[in-house]
């Protein structure tokens, strides 16, 4: 299938979302993993969905460099860089 594929802009989005998200997994992951060992089935699905994630956010990074390769703002940090909240997200605090 063919299709409309992702601008350098969107690849950064995605990547800086992605490395967002899979720090934040991880924290929960651990949290979970920490606890009292009630949770070790959730701890096993949410190391799956970690390992899957993963997986994606690689390939996306792959394609963006196949694309972009060459151009500035293509660099190992789209993806795996910054881990701060991106900016269009905020927690509500209650």
């Amino acid at each position: 299938m063919t299709g409309k594929t992702l601008t350098l802009e969107e690849f950064k989005e995605v990547g800086t979302e992605m490395s967002f998200l899979a720090n934040r997994m991880t924290h929960l992951y651990v949290k979970i993993t920490n606890g009292n060992g009630k949770e070790r089935d959730a701890a096993k699905l949410l190391k799956s969905a970690l390992k899957s994630f993963g997986s994606a956010r690689s390939k996306l990074e792959d394609q963006m460099f196949e694309k972009f390769g060459d151009q500035p703002g293509s660099d190992i940090n789209t993806f795996y860089g910054n881990t701060s909240l991106p900016a269009d997200i905020q927690i509500i605090k209650k």
